[in-house]
């Protein structure tokens, strides 16, 4: 109640982890004074205010529960002390899987909760406890949380996977960049279709036909990899313009939540777990926004495309564009 109306009534960003507080605003001078003000109206609600643990004076390098926060530089990552412990815990469930040795289930559901708490930093935290989640909730049908489990094997590639995040300990950007290009998708029976829109002004465009499998899949599972081909076919372009922060537009609103959130249901883990890692690879941060399906015709037609027939364009026409954008065409044989 008391942190509600303080975060109502006053500038100050005012970030809670349990019983710690984190107090945030651009200006330093505004910031002493708030800060000093907020810890007497706790006192007055009846806070008790551990005075030998308070960090009062601004600082732009903080420790907050368990993260090193930079604002000078813009980024938050996990602290040694973190690091270790989680790495240590890992090690051990690891060598409990392997070896099948059962252990409780409200111990397994332990780590779990301190790998999603991750999220803060590892935003795809979620897509990497899928068969973790999995198993504790087959355990649970039939035991109780003070029971034993064995872990099935099939965790160990998350285990893995987590063990390598943590010892890399990736710093998560807190700047929002501003996007400097726009990817628009779109997925039918037949196939999908992608335009880029530079800032430039340029439209790049892209499509092609599903496979005898793809054609199989659904239509969610469909327009996310059309949001995947289209930045894998983009990539190079990305590349050479030092494009670092793109928007994805699609008229799939599953597509677009998934991405926003990167967390899916199953059968669309590895769809969104793929967008994700390409990202990461390009260094790209991402926006999406979801489009009703009547503005996201020209896309739709391409994804309709055929692929396989043959193509031409009226030489008058041809010679007219030529004159018109003065150019001289070539011929690479």
């Amino acid at each position: 109640m008391v942190l509600t109306k303080i975060r109502r009534e006053s500038d100050i960003r005012v970030l809670n982890y349990v019983d710690d507080l984190l107090l945030l605003h651009q200006n330093r001078e505004r910031l002493r004074e708030q800060t000093l003000i907020i810890m007497k109206i706790l006192q007055a609600f009846g806070w008790t205010i551990a005075q030998e643990k308070c960090e009062i004076e601004p600082k732009q390098q903080i420790n907050f529960p368990g993260w090193t926060w930079d604002l000078e530089k813009m980024y938050i990552k996990m602290k040694d002390l973190r690091k270790q412990e989680i790495r240590y815990q890992l090690r051990r469930f690891i060598s409990l899987t392997q070896r099948q040795i059962p252990i409780k289930i409200k111990y397994f559901a332990s780590i779990i909760r301190k790998l999603n708490f991750l999220r803060v930093q590892v935003r795809e935290a979620s897509l990497c406890l899928k068969l973790m989640d999995s198993a504790k909730t087959r355990a649970l049908k039939n035991m109780e949380w003070k029971e034993n489990m064995i872990l099935p094997k099939e965790i160990l590639q998350e285990l893995y996977q987590w063990q390598g995040v943590i010892v890399r300990n990736k710093e998560m950007t807190l700047e929002v960049r501003i996007p400097e290009a726009v990817t628009v998708s779109d997925a039918s029976p037949k196939g999908w279709g992608v335009i880029l829109e530079l800032q430039t002004g340029d439209t790049l465009v892209q499509h092609g036909e599903w496979n005898k499998e793809q054609k199989r899949w659904t239509s969610n599972k469909k327009e996310m990899e059309a949001i995947f081909l289209g930045l894998f076919r983009y990539r190079q372009v990305f590349k050479e313009l030092q494009i670092k922060a793109i928007l994805i537009k699609s008229d799939s609103s599953t597509a677009v939540q998934d991405l926003a959130k990167q967390r899916a249901g199953e059968t669309l883990v590895a769809e969104v777990k793929k967008i994700v890692m390409l990202c990461q690879q390009l260094k790209i941060q991402t926006q999406t926004q979801h489009i009703p399906g009547v503005s996201n015709k020209i896309t739709d037609a391409l994804s309709r495309l055929s692929t396989q027939d043959d193509y031409s364009v009226k030489k008058e026409v041809f010679i007219a564009l030529c004159q018109a954008w003065e150019i001289i065409p070539t011929l690479d044989l």
